[in-house]
């Protein structure tokens, strides 16, 4: 029995700034309920995949094809939830209008506003309660729908950015170094908020990150680029892992946990790298696979 449609697929993108190629032949297919963290050595390519992905690079700029649920995705819309390393939330509005005001976009249009009043006060009200729903489901409580965002902390704002993604129900949310300007405490809570939320509600996700740990903790499934693959310039998938417990109710505690960090942390080295820090005696140097490796 062949595997369902992918909810995302990439198709031979490749990506060059004149002379220069950045992607080399990235092929990528992502099922539904997936959580992809994608990663790999700064500078090879992820922020320039996930623009394109998102659809804010022009298609002319690149070759291959972007196709969600098998059809071709060359723009930002409502099916690709974006959440950036900075929030973009309304500061003169509070927590709970912020999150419903994506719905109300999506649903509503002026004429509702200024004819059909009525309709528009009660989806208004229908789209507070599935946005109230979303903030609780972050750790959110009643008390705070009312808070300005300039009230809240930074922590609280990240999580009503994921609300106000997550409450629109795209086929696919792009996360892209959400926690990365946070505090390790506040991190870690977050981290385990965004894990418990998708696997409850088998939400699709690829998240870009620097932090290999938090690659392995929140998601199913990790995917490495590098430019040191020996096929030719560009970054291109080096190693493909899915994680084996990835559904383990404390993935850090599971004794494979470091092994996987250090082998996808290797994934990414030159093969120079590699040797150097097999004689500096880093764990997991050896171990790594050779360029290619998908599994």
């Amino acid at each position: 029995m062949s595997d369902p449609q992918p909810v995302l697929e990439l198709r031979g993108i490749n990506r060059s700034f004149g002379d220069r190629r950045v992607l080399f032949d990235i092929d990528l297919a992502v099922q539904r309920g997936e959580f992809i963290a994608l990663v790999g050595p700064s500078g090879c390519g992820k922020s320039t995949l996930f623009s394109i992905v998102g659809g804010f690079t022009d298609y002319r700029d690149y070759t291959g094809e972007v196709r969600v649920d098998g059809q071709l995705s060359r723009y930002p819309n409502c099916e690709k939830g974006i959440i950036f390393q900075k929030n973009v939330l309304y500061p003169w509005m509070n927590v709970l209008d912020n999150t419903a005001y994506g719905l109300v976009l999506k649903e509503l249009n002026l004429g509702d506003q200024l004819f059909r009043r009525g309709h528009y006060r009660a989806m208004c009200q229908k789209y507070r309660q599935a946005a109230a729903e979303y903030l609780r489901k972050m750790c959110l409580t009643d008390a705070d729908f009312d808070k300005m965002i300039y009230e809240i902390s930074g922590g609280m704002q990240q999580r009503v950015d994921i609300a106000c993604a997550m409450v629109l129900k795209p086929k696919i949310l792009l996360m892209d170094e959400p926690f990365s300007g946070l505090d390790p405490q506040t991190r870690g809570v977050l981290q385990a908020l965004l894990r418990s939320v998708q696997r409850l509600d088998n939400d699709t996700i690829i998240l870009v990150t620097h932090d290999l740990d938090e690659a392995v903790y929140v998601s199913t499934r990790v995917v490495v680029m590098s430019q040191h693959h020996g096929q030719g310039p560009g970054a291109r998938i080096v190693l493909d892992l899915p994680i084996p417990f990835a559904g383990s109710a404390d993935p850090r505690r599971e004794p494979e946990f470091a092994h996987l960090v250090e082998r996808i942390r290797a994934a990414g080295f030159s093969a120079a790298d590699r040797k150097t820090l097999e004689a500096l005696g880093v764990p997991g140097s050896e171990a790594a696979p050779p360029p290619g490796d998908r599994a």
